[in-house]
């Protein structure tokens, strides 16, 4: 009896929809691996400058300088790319405490990706 070489048509789709199978895997955990970069990317941008930021607003307060002052153009020289930021500033006043929130959103698309925030005091 004559030995056959080389594989079946059985073997060779058995082959390639392992293959496929895969690398569809392979795929989709690079893409999720890629979009967990990108947040970490963004939220060390936006740490560093909301805190940046805040240190700006301290020094204000140091000097002098009323929190109710500090606007929101003052702040965006802090931002690193302004037409993927936006900075908003909203200054409350209780029992003589004036209280300074500076909001960041990343907005992609039309829609705030991500927003973070932090507070200054005066005391």
């Amino acid at each position: 009896m004559k030995r056959r070489h080389g594989l079946t048509l059985l073997e060779t789709c058995l082959t390639m929809t392992l293959a496929s199978i895969l690398l569809t895997t392979l795929f989709f955990l690079t893409n999720n691996h890629r979009n967990m970069l990108r947040r970490l990317d963004n939220n060390t941008s936006a740490l560093y400058m909301l805190e940046s930021m805040r240190n700006f607003a301290k020094f204000q307060l140091e000097n002098g300088v009323p929190l109710a002052s500090v606007t929101s153009r003052d702040l965006l020289e802090f931002v690193e790319c302004s037409h993927e930021w936006r900075v908003l500033v909203k200054v409350t006043s209780e029992a003589g405490v004036d209280k300074l929130v500076i909001s960041l959103a990343r907005i992609d698309g039309k829609t705030p990706d991500c927003v973070y925030t932090t507070e200054v005091t005066s005391r």
